[in-house]
């Protein structure tokens, strides 16, 4: 399965117009882009960036322009959080070492060399944020958690350098992140109060009414969304896959992510479980994530940085299980119905917080490159550079690279045709995952509107044929001999039943004309007539036409 997924990832990748909805949905199915060599090509791709040279820079180091952003206090706060910062940037294995040298008190030159990495990589993670905040002009305000995001970018993109990071990182922080990179909170705290309890109380009102009788507010899952679960997901594979995610849905599937999280099963069951106390409760919360990712957490509590995991990574809430609840809630109730949501949510009471929801990135529409169709490939967009410079569109050691992945790209096509022809099948027939995730699917009430339309058509189908036959002649309000079995018609909430009626009659002159018209029956012509096992009376009736009789509320049409 992997084996095949990789490939169709590959072959995602190297077309010449890359299909970017079908690699949103490669993203969100099990394992997302499964290892970080791929994330650098994809991640750039899923963020609209195409390849140019400026992402080659060779700048290295944060080096101050004169203009004093970021600020000096905000530098030292960079500094002392990137110091304590360690779980993203090295292996478990690597910090293993570290650990181990820490209890024993003795260097070893492999701690000694794993100790020199963590520190470079500390030194060039403070370097990647102090160049994003210069960068932003003003407009971007540190705090505390983004070093965290920045983390699991460097960590997967970072061997193609600080410039390339720096462009796709730079380009989430104008939407995804804007909120949380404003003066102050003030916006993302109103953004999570105006999702997450209203979207709790439609999703499952008994946990709703618990959280309520506790107290608690939403905001023990603001660290959540303000670091895409980094901070208290400590394996960084869980982590990036989630960011996997992350980068191909609307900025407010962490918020759904966040609701997921509350909801699922396992964790549902230890929220009840939890007394209905506030801080009780809070502290509940605040551990969830460890049921999704052990590492990184004790019985008692949350290790910290410096602090040997002894726990089994064991996941009682698999990632997946979340990003599926998480994309089936947004298809549900997708973001452009939650304002209305919000505004009616117990009774109007978070209608003060939408006096300014406008100017909430997190409840715009999502950025336009969230929602394009096809980017150029790395390969396509080298030779238009090349082309702009005049210089052939690929040299020697081009051609014989581009050569080389496509004789590997035919050895596993062919080592598992079947598998993968499967799954792209699969993913080229729609792509509903990453069209719900992007917030821009169905209505989660299309089936019943579609319900609705499809009978009201049916209604509609049988009155007009009605209409042409007795139009023709061929339906006709004359006598003749009666057949035991009738026709009802009934148009009431929008719905139409076909059923057969069969009664006997007393007299014969009831004809095939008759027909009944707000609960009578009435001939065009002859004398009431009462039926043996029926209690409806026949009276005359003046009706001429079917479409005399459309506007009644039941329609009986004897044949």
């Amino acid at each position: 399965m992997i084996k095949s997924k990789e490939e169709a990832i590959f072959l995602c990748l190297s077309e010449p117009d890359i299909d970017l909805w079908r690699l949103r949905e490669l993203a969100l199915t099990e394992g997302g882009l499964l290892h970080d060599s791929i994330r650098r090509k994809a991640w750039p791709k899923l963020l609209g960036i195409a390849f140019s040279s400026d992402m080659q820079g060779t700048s290295e180091r944060f080096q101050p322009n004169g203009s004093g952003i970021p600020a000096e206090a905000e530098m030292d706060q960079v500094d002392r959080d990137v110091t304590r910062c360690s779980w993203h940037l090295i292996t478990y294995e690597q910090r293993r070492q570290l650990d181990a040298y820490g209890s024993q008190g003795s260097h070893t030159e492999q701690s000694k060399q794993v100790a020199a990495v963590l520190r470079r990589k500390q030194r060039r993670l403070g370097h990647l944020i102090n160049m994003i905040l210069q960068d932003g002009c003003g407009e971007l305000n540190y705090y505390q958690g983004f070093h965290d995001v920045s983390s699991i970018f460097l960590s997967a993109l970072g061997d193609e350098g600080l410039t390339y990071t720096k462009i796709v990182l730079q380009k989430l922080t104008e939407s995804h992140f804007r909120d949380a990179m404003r003066e102050n909170f003030s916006k993302i705290i109103s953004a999570l109060r105006l999702v997450f309890l209203p979207l709790i109380a439609t999703l499952d009102p008994q946990m709703h009414s618990y959280l309520l009788e506790s107290g608690v507010e939403p905001f023990f899952a603001l660290s959540w969304v303000l670091t895409w679960f980094s901070h208290d997901i400590k394996d960084t594979r869980v982590a990036t896959r989630l960011f996997d995610a992350f980068l191909v849905s609307h900025p407010l599937l962490p918020v759904y992510l966040s609701v997921a999280m509350v909801l699922h099963r396992v964790n549902r069951r230890i929220v009840f479980n939890t007394e209905c106390d506030f801080a009780e409760m809070h502290n509940a919360l605040c551990h969830l994530p460890k049921n999704t990712c052990s590492i990184g957490w004790r019985e008692d509590g949350y290790v910290l940085n410096d602090e040997l995991d002894q726990n089994r990574s064991d996941s009682e809430v698999p990632v997946q299980d979340l990003i599926q609840m998480a994309i089936s809630f947004m298809r549900q109730i997708p973001p452009r119905k939650l304002p209305l949501l919000a505004k009616k949510y117990c009774g109007g009471v978070l209608r003060p917080l939408m006096t300014n929801i406008s100017s909430i990135t997190l409840l715009q529409p999502p950025p336009s490159w969230a929602l394009m169709g096809t980017i150029p490939s790395d390969w396509v967009s080298k030779q238009q550079a090349r082309v702009r410079k005049g210089l052939p569109c690929k040299n020697k050691k081009e051609e014989k690279t581009w050569n080389q992945a496509l004789r590997k790209l035919t050895v596993l096509s062919n080592s598992d045709q079947v598998n993968v022809k499967f799954e792209l099948s699969n993913l080229s027939k729609n792509n509903n995952n990453a069209m719900a995730a992007s917030g821009e699917g169905p209505y989660g009430d299309d089936d019943r509107r579609m319900k609705i339309l499809i009978w009201t058509g049916i209604a509609v189908a049988v009155l007009s044929i009605a209409w042409a036959l007795s139009s023709t002649g061929k339906l006709n309000f004359g006598s003749g001999n009666f057949q035991q079995k009738g026709v009802l018609v009934d148009d009431q909430a929008g719905s139409c039943q076909v059923e057969e009626i069969p009664f006997e009659p007393i007299d014969d002159r009831v004809c095939t004309g008759a027909v009944m018209r707000n609960g009578v029956v009435g001939l065009p012509k002859g004398e009431p007539v009462q039926l043996s096992r029926g209690k409806l009376k026949w009276i005359r009736s003046s009706v001429r036409n079917v479409r005399d009789i459309f506007s009644g509320q039941a329609i009986h049409a004897l044949l």
